[in-house]
């Protein structure tokens, strides 16, 4: 009784799914294409549907995690972390 419920209840989800896919429109996204360049987050900030979305990610830590490796302070810490010193 219990295989054949299992059984029906898989054969529905396998219909529903190839209808579904038949009918679904294929996503065409814009930001793939070659020719699009990076904006940067604070074009992102400046907009009006993602600037609470900007706002709070700047705060977590995930969003405080990339900085520029070239200023001294940042190529300090890489220096001190390294295993080996370089040769004198």
């Amino acid at each position: 009784m219990v295989s054949s419920k299992l059984g029906a209840a898989a054969l529905l989800l396998l219909v529903s799914c190839s209808a579904w896919s038949q009918d679904a429109i294929p996503v065409r996204y814009r930001n793939t294409n070659p020719s699009v360049g990076y904006v940067g987050s604070t074009s992102c900030a400046g907009s009006i549907c993602h600037e609470d979305i900007c706002r709070n990610y700047s705060q977590q830590p995930m969003g405080r995690s990339m900085a520029p490796a070239n200023l001294p302070s940042e190529l300090e810490k890489v220096r001190s972390a390294l295993p080996f010193s370089s040769p004198s």
